[in-house]
């Protein structure tokens, strides 16, 4: 079976760790701090980059 996105769906969005910080309004420390205790979901690797998927991070702020 093939896994084929459907021209209709939108790639996931990814974003940095300024965004996340920003969005969550809190420090660079908590949000690694969180990262550790699973608040919040670890991030993506990108090239050395961290990065997070839009939609998971929109789930925290939502509830």
């Amino acid at each position: 079976m093939t896994n084929i996105v459907s021209s209709r769906e939108k790639p996931a969005r990814l974003i940095n760790s300024a965004t996340v910080i920003d969005r969550l309004g809190i420090s660079y420390a908590t949000l690694f701090r969180r990262i550790k205790d699973k608040s919040i979901p670890a991030p993506k690797k990108l090239g050395g980059a961290n990065r997070w998927r839009e939609s998971d991070i929109d789930q925290l702020i939502a509830g």
